[in-house]
């Protein structure tokens, strides 16, 4: 809160002057308005609350992004889980649904690296019960360690003839078993005449001879794990689909939020011209009506809420139509009996208060003691029985007569406040009001024959 003095004021005729260089003096000075007539700082001033709740929706935008991106991820993730659980994607041998195999085994090399796989059995291989994708691991007592051992075998078994029976060792992939085995077959060999002449062979054939060397035959295929008719490739569409509706979801979400990013700054800026507008409103047509234009009316309360309707529009009309001309409500005491001269709530729950202090001079314990009660008229049942609802205390206006600011002379005299020079008389209600421990604005007028002069504004 900051509060600052209205200057300067001709202590002789008690009269004081608004001379804020802001509002050029007196070209400045409005003529009173009818009740149908609004300045553009009374319409700003009307429609304040409403633009600034119209430019919070920048949040809504923001959590409208975050949202969507939060219910596509919700929606998406178990979808995708439940698409993928009909089966998966696993790197299968040679030919669909053959066995694993490991895509770093064939990466490179041919038959000196890569495993002696059966591609296709044949003769003496296919009676004895071998299998497409058995990797041969040892003939007899030779270890067949690749695609070449496989080859040259029967040149480290010279006593094998054509038609000898050896024993072939496997691992067999056991899918029922989630594992591996090592099987031993009795395989009968034959002939096969090369330059060399004819040696004995166990009758398979391995991808070296099929897809060459340096083609790898290990491919990722998609292997269904569920009884239902849905086809690999409907899969992977529907997957597909779900990703693009994925993207675009969370895309919107992401361009939602950055739209609120990038117009924030702009209506953070429009939210602190709204604000100065106001406050501009509040010297200009506040200030001006009550310290040039002469008050209205039989009682303080009267008057004070007559120059209020000049000024805040809201207080003009009144009943349920809201159309009705509105009246001055009368005094309001609270449940400790303290009397406030104007009590007026408009909109929903703002309220604009006003307390005349009379011919007593005041005194900054008085002042402290008025916010005091008035903080506890919003939770009082007296006051809300008569004023009704929510009460929200919008704007607090203290009018008095004199002052006492406890000063003495030097003799011990006390010094009348009409006494003290214009510099003395600002610091000390700057200091008296500045004191005050109350969160709403609130404003000090002082009363003369001509009216009220705005000493201290807190806003």
């Amino acid at each position: 809160m900051v509060g600052y003095i209205i200057e300067a004021r001709s202590y002789a005729g008690l009269e004081l002057h608004l001379v804020r260089s802001r509002l050029n003096i007196i070209n400045h000075l409005r003529q009173h308005l009818t009740k149908d007539e609004l300045t553009l700082g009374q319409k700003i001033h009307l429609r304040r609350v409403d633009i600034k709740q119209f430019l919070t929706f920048q949040y809504v935008f923001g959590a409208i992004g975050v949202i969507l991106i939060i219910l596509t991820l919700v929606a998406l993730i178990p979808a995708v889980q439940d698409l993928e659980s009909f089966g998966d994607y696993e790197y299968r041998f040679a030919t669909s649904y053959g066995p694993v195999c490991n895509p770093d085994d064939w990466l490179v090399g041919g038959e000196n690296t890569w495993p002696a796989q059966i591609l296709e059995p044949s003769g003496g291989a296919n009676e004895a019960g071998l299998q497409f994708g058995d990797i041969i691991i040892r003939i007899n007592d030779v270890e067949i360690n690749n695609v070449y051992d496989l080859d040259v075998w029967p040149d480290l078994l010279p006593d094998v003839k054509p038609g000898d029976y050896v024993d072939v060792v496997v691992l067999r992939d056991m899918p029922s078993l989630s594992q591996s085995q090592l099987l031993m077959f009795n395989v009968k060999t034959t002939g096969e005449e090369d330059a060399y002449g004819i040696n004995p062979r166990i009758g398979v054939f391995t991808v070296i001879y099929e897809v060459g060397t340096g083609v790898s035959p290990c491919y990722l295929q998609f292997i269904q794990n569920q009884d239902d008719e849905f086809a690999s490739d409907n899969l992977a569409k529907a997957i597909d689909d779900l990703y693009l509706v994925g993207i675009v979801g969370i895309g919107f979400g992401i361009l939602l939020v950055l739209i609120m990013i990038m117009i924030r700054p702009h209506i953070s800026k429009l939210s602190k011209d709204l604000d100065e507008w106001e406050k501009q409103f509040i010297d200009e047509d506040y200030v001006v009506t009550f310290s040039t234009k002469k008050p209205q009316g039989k009682t303080n309360g009267e008057k004070i809420f007559s120059l209020a309707q000049d000024v805040f529009p809201e207080l003009r009309t009144g009943g349920k139509d809201g159309k009705t001309s509105r009246k001055w409500g009368g005094v309001v005491k609270n449940s400790n009996d303290y009397k406030f001269d104007v009590f007026e709530k408009f909109g929903d729950y703002d309220v604009f208060v006003s307390k005349h202090f009379g011919d007593k001079p005041v005194t900054k314990e008085m002042l402290q003691e008025a916010c005091d009660e008035v903080e506890k008229c919003t939770d009082d049942k007296k006051v809300k029985e008569k004023i009704g609802g929510t009460l929200y205390i919008k704007r607090l206006v203290f009018v008095v007569k004199s002052f006492d600011f406890g000063l003495e002379s030097d003799s011990g005299k006390q010094i009348p406040w009409e006494d003290l020079e214009t510099e003395e008389m600002d610091k000390l209600v700057g200091e008296m009001m500045d004191s005050i421990d109350y969160d709403v604005d609130v404003d000090l007028m002082l009363e003369t024959e001509n009216g009220y002069s705005i000493l201290y504004l807190k806003s």
